[in-house]
């Protein structure tokens, strides 16, 4: 029961059966998103976020370098890297920087993922004891957590989905690419969430 639901019943990209679904999800990743084209579009974004780590890493050394410590603070690069990472991918995305909240959610989401991840139980695994873990284990705290995901997903698509002309621009990110593909009836609601989150 979990397990269908976090992988959204096999609507997804990595958790589909072999079947014209998948087939077809593949050949959009590989032809419209994932495409050398589409790739060497986001060049520059990740060009320009890998130049911004450097000149924030750099700005702090000189920062601590005019303070009068007794000794050399060790610069902690994991800091940076995830600040990377988290704007290249919103921007991957859905061709905006997150902001400061957006951003802290998003985080808190992708963390809460996997903790629920590998929260599954004997009962998900074994197809005759199914019906007791919906019947004994508690996913309260499960389906919160797919609200929430849902509903900040929703949330960081409204722009886009209100705007008149959803044209495709190859760097406007990856969920527009997908909304266009929706409009064409090619693709469920479902299953743009589900690629989005693979």
């Amino acid at each position: 029961q979990r397990s269908d639901k976090m992988t959204q019943s096999g609507t997804d990209l990595v958790w589909s059966d072999y079947t014209p679904h998948y087939v077809k999800l593949r050949k959009l990743c590989t032809l419209e998103l994932f495409s050398l084209k589409s790739i060497e579009n986001f060049r520059s974004l990740r060009e320009t976020e890998a130049t911004t780590m450097v000149e924030s890493i750099l700005k702090d050394l000189k920062k601590s370098d005019s303070s009068d410590d007794q000794a050399q603070k060790p610069v902690v690069v994991r800091k940076y890297l995830a600040a990377v990472v988290l704007n290249t991918i919103s921007r991957l995305m859905i061709g905006k920087q997150f902001g400061d909240e957006e951003g802290k959610e998003f985080k808190s989401i992708v963390e809460k993922e996997f903790l629920l991840s590998g929260e599954g139980s004997l009962f998900d695994n074994v197809w005759w004891l199914r019906w007791v873990s919906a019947w004994i284990i508690s996913d309260k705290a499960y389906l919160a957590h797919m609200d929430r995901r849902t509903k900040w997903f929703r949330g960081a698509i409204k722009p886009i989905l209100e705007e008149e002309d959803v044209a495709v621009e190859d760097h406007q990110g990856f969920v527009r690419k997908l909304l266009v593909l929706k409009e064409k009836k090619e693709l469920t609601e479902e299953t743009v969430h589900g690629i989005i989150w693979n």
